[in-house]
């Protein structure tokens, strides 16, 4: 983390992106005489079409991946247009040693959920490009290390650590959603909103 004083001088809106196939956490972050205040959390929900109206409409499935991603970029962009961050943060979607080697179980197809988040991923990082905003691409472990000092902590530990360095993020997160799982999403978001930050003023430097 950046000392204080390097964050005094600088005034950054930043939008953090947790990237997932059927949810997406959002959080929009200021950074302003070196503190770091959260704005807005929110969830961009793509669902999926169910099969019964899949057969209906005579809508292939990847159709409908398309109808989703476009979507999400509708959302994103209406984010942007409100918030109007400067940068982005996103989490990045990387293939685990079995879906690279294509093993039984857990090779790489197109119906893979888990694969399909590498297109909210790739959307993200064309639409930051086509804005022209400096997008900033990390990894879970790089989550981990920063926020909870090691990669196999929990993620109620990486949300933690997330929290204690954000005003009012903890109670915009509780009030958005319930659930454990989605509260992990937006803390996500906000720590890929923190790396970025800090890259960006890295880069300042």
């Amino acid at each position: 983390m950046l000392p204080v004083k390097n964050l005094e001088k600088h005034w950054i809106k930043v939008l953090g992106l947790d990237p997932g196939v059927s949810t997406t956490g959002l959080a929009f972050l200021e950074m302003k005489h070196g503190v770091i205040r959260a704005h807005a959390v929110n969830l961009i929900k793509t669902p999926k079409m169910k099969k019964e109206q899949l057969k209906k409409t005579k809508t292939r499935v990847t159709a409908d991946d398309a109808r989703r991603c476009q979507l999400y970029t509708e959302e994103l962009h209406s984010y942007v247009r409100l918030y109007q961050p400067s940068v982005i943060g996103v989490e990045a979607y990387i293939l685990n040693s079995f879906q690279k080697r294509g093993e039984t179980g857990a090779a790489f197809n197109v119906g893979n959920a888990g694969n399909k988040t590498m297109l909210m991923y790739g959307a993200t990082l064309a639409y930051g490009v086509t804005q022209g905003i400096q997008t900033h691409v990390f990894i879970p472990s790089d989550l981990k290390r920063r926020f909870a000092q090691g990669k196999s902590t929990s993620k109620g530990s990486v949300q933690k650590g997330v929290c204690a360095e954000v005003c009012e993020l903890e109670d915009l997160i509780k009030a958005t959603t319930k659930s454990a799982k989605t509260q992990s999403h937006l803390a996500d978001a906000a720590g890929h909103a923190i790396l970025a930050l800090e890259a960006t003023i890295e880069r300042m430097k």
